[in-house]
């Protein structure tokens, strides 16, 4: 088996892992079958440190979340209206998935089936939100997750990756064009089966992010990680 290695040292930041034309040999053996394997190893040191800095630390429980949210009766969603004093009502055009938890942190999905924004009346608007802050670590929380609405049909899913830093000011991730109402409505796209919608949520890592003590006299421990995704395309 073949592979490439990486190391740093300190705070340097490396770059140019691998070049295009060997990655893309298949002779080297790193793409196989249009499918990647990578992985990533994280060492424990400790050491001085006087500057400013941030530390990223992988959360304790359970590496990765699935998590399956099955929308029955769809086409009602946006007919669903709350009733508000003096006898109003407005047409109620986000919806909510049940909380759940991935390591000790409470998510949620929000959707809009008609699209948000100016997706409104073009797109399923979709989004994967914090629950709670007042349990974020003290600069943030790293996430590395997948959502995707499934192809119940031909399992040709439309989904997107996320990397995103969750803290006070952006607690929620996604996209207004998450998916066309065209391809949605679509009964040969596999998206909507007897007015069924599935949504999954994959929670592939989450990292809390705090400071570095600026103490030149205490040593700090940036932790251990190992990580392996496989990627499964490339694009």
């Amino acid at each position: 088996m073949f592979g490439a290695e990486l190391f740093g040292h300190k705070m340097k930041v490396e770059y140019r892992f691998i070049t295009l034309k060997e990655f893309n040999d298949p002779t080297k053996g790193y793409l196989v079958n249009d499918t990647c394997m990578v992985g990533a190893e994280v060492f424990v040191y400790r050491e001085s440190h006087t500057g400013k800095g941030e530390c990223l630390s992988m959360t304790t429980g359970s590496l990765t979340c699935n998590h399956t949210w099955k929308i029955e009766k769809f086409s009602n969603m946006n007919k669903e209206r709350h009733y508000m004093k003096c006898s109003q009502s407005v047409t109620r055009e986000s919806h909510f998935s049940q909380v759940f938890t991935a390591s000790g942190y409470k998510w949620k999905i929000k959707i809009w089936p008609e699209g948000n924004g100016e997706e409104k009346g073009k797109s399923l608007s979709l989004f994967l939100e914090l629950d709670d802050l007042t349990t974020l670590p003290g600069q943030g929380l790293y996430v590395e997750a997948q959502l995707r609405v499934v192809d119940q049909i031909n399992g040709k899913h439309k989904e997107y990756k996320l990397q995103k830093l969750f803290n006070e000011s952006c607690n929620s991730w996604g996209r207004a064009d998450f998916l066309s109402l065209i391809s949605l409505k679509d009964q040969s796209k596999g998206y909507l089966v007897e007015d069924a919608c599935i949504i999954e949520t994959h929670i592939l890592f989450m990292g809390e992010i705090e400071k570095l003590p600026q103490n030149p006299n205490k040593r700090n421990r940036l932790g251990t990680s190992v990580s392996v995704y496989d990627l499964g395309f490339m694009t």
